[in-house]
């Protein structure tokens, strides 16, 4: 952007020296390729950081109740209470512990004396869900289109939640982009349960190649509230090694399925049952033999 700005401007004007303030805020460190950017634009840049460098102020961050890791614009800082010199300009502050997380973003300004940010980390949320049905399955179905972008190697994302009394399982095929049929399934005891009984079913969409044929994909995810999906905000705020549960005998064609549920299922529900779980630990990375990977949770 302030790139763009010098290019349309004198350099004296303050377009393209707010655009570099707000980035070198950011990331004091960071330093504009000269391969990249002509003498002027680095030079700019460097002379706009290093004014605000002489300007950073005192922030103290506390969590309400509570202790936990604080990253500070993307970057581990410490443990609350912390004490840190920002730079003027917006950050953006994330408290993690015990399973809770807290975000804000906060303007420094010059003349602050000491800025005390107290944050109060809660269970983790994905966000409010749209008031609309197709407004919910956009929502949906980002969330997991872009786990299925992150995931190397996976060729399957299980969408998994509950509305009311009915479970909804859906995979969706990163090749192709699009989600299978959703499967809805009425049930009185644990959705858990429900769906370890129900993804071996599940799999039948998968053809013997190891593809989801175009009559058994839709272009819509269900419509779930990702606002109440603790599961996997947890699952993407504390990623961990994930489980892979070994097809036993009934493997599709040599492709992987990432298990990104929203309602902590499967875990280990499947023990003794058609499937076996193993932990990969130190263990070889798992080969594409059918293999059903669950987790993390």
């Amino acid at each position: 952007m302030g790139n763009s700005r010098l290019a349309l401007e004198e350099p004296d004007e303050p377009g393209a020296r707010d655009a570099f303030a707000s980035a070198a805020a950011l990331d004091p460190e960071r330093e504009p390729n000269p391969a990249l950017f002509p003498p002027d634009v680095v030079g700019l840049y460097q002379d706009t950081r290093d004014g605000l460098r002489a300007l950073d102020r005192p922030v103290r961050i506390t969590a309400a109740g509570s202790s936990g890791t604080v990253w500070v614009d993307g970057q581990e800082q410490g443990t609350t209470p912390l004490d840190v010199n920002l730079l003027p300009g917006t950050h953006y502050i994330t408290i993690l512990g015990d399973n809770q997380q807290a975000s804000e973003a906060v303007v420094v300004e010059a003349s602050t004396d000491v800025l005390v940010v107290e944050l109060e980390p809660t269970a983790p949320t994905l966000g409010d869900p749209a008031a609309t049905s197709s407004g919910r399955s956009q929502q949906t179905g980002g969330i997991y289109q872009a786990l299925a972008r992150h995931a190397e190697g996976v060729d399957y994302v299980l969408l998994a939640g509950t509305e009311d009394t009915t479970l909804h399982l859906q995979l969706y095929a990163s090749r192709v982009e699009s989600f299978s049929r959703s499967m809805d399934i009425p049930f009185s005891g644990t959705a858990e349960d429900e769906a370890v009984q129900s993804v071996p079913l599940l799999l039948n969409f998968i053809d013997d190649a190891g593809q989801l044929p175009s009559a058994n994909t839709t272009p819509l995810a269900s419509s779930l509230d990702l606002g109440t999906n603790e599961h996997l905000a947890n699952m993407l705020l504390y990623p961990a090694p994930p489980a892979p549960i070994i097809d036993g005998g009934r493997g599709k064609g040599g492709n992987a399925v990432l298990i990104g549920g929203g309602i902590g299922l499967l875990t280990a529900g499947l023990v003794g049952g058609i499937y076996g779980i193993t932990q990969i630990g130190g263990a070889p990375e798992p080969v594409r033999n059918g293999q059903v990977v669950i987790g993390p949770f």
